[in-house]
């Protein structure tokens, strides 16, 4: 009888946490974890992507974070010195799956810590009416071999 395989909704998530800008992590997945700050996110509007390309048989896989959070919220996290960091430096996260998978994100099995997700833009927009709530969307991204680390929970 063959196994049956948990499949995550296409790029949904229910939280993300990441390592706070300044902090040096990236030994193993579990202490990617201990140090991780979940962010307060927007319902439905975050998602995790992995697209992998294979180039003369060589993998390369582009992981794609894109988190949005309420503009209030977004303007205390997102101070200029962790843009800069996160920018540079980059970090790593742990992104909880709709289907309740746990993705360790920024951190590979054969790189560890040397291929981060790197923030490459942050938008922050007033509502378009009065019922909607101001947001920030940040898109990190990160570069590998290889799809996140997972572990079912």
């Amino acid at each position: 009888m063959a196994a049956v395989r948990k499949i995550k909704p296409v790029g949904g998530i229910e939280s993300v946490a990441v390592v706070p800008a300044g902090t040096a992590v990236g030994g193993s997945p579990s202490e990617i974890a201990a140090h991780a700050a979940e962010l307060p996110l927007v319902e439905d509007a975050s998602f995790y992507e992995e697209r992998t390309e294979w180039f003369d048989g060589i993998p390369r896989t582009e992981h794609r974070l894109s988190v949005t959070l309420p503009r209030d919220e977004a303007q205390r996290i997102f101070t200029a010195r962790a843009v800069e960091w996160w920018a540079t430096a980059g970090t790593a996260a742990i992104v909880r799956t709709a289907s309740g998978e746990r993705l360790t994100v920024g951190w590979s099995e054969r790189f560890g810590g040397e291929q981060p997700l790197r923030l490459v833009s942050l938008v922050s927009t007033t509502a378009r009416s009065p019922c909607e709530v101001p947001t920030a969307t940040a898109l990190f991204r990160s570069f590998d071999t290889s799809g996140a680390i997972s572990n079912y929970q």
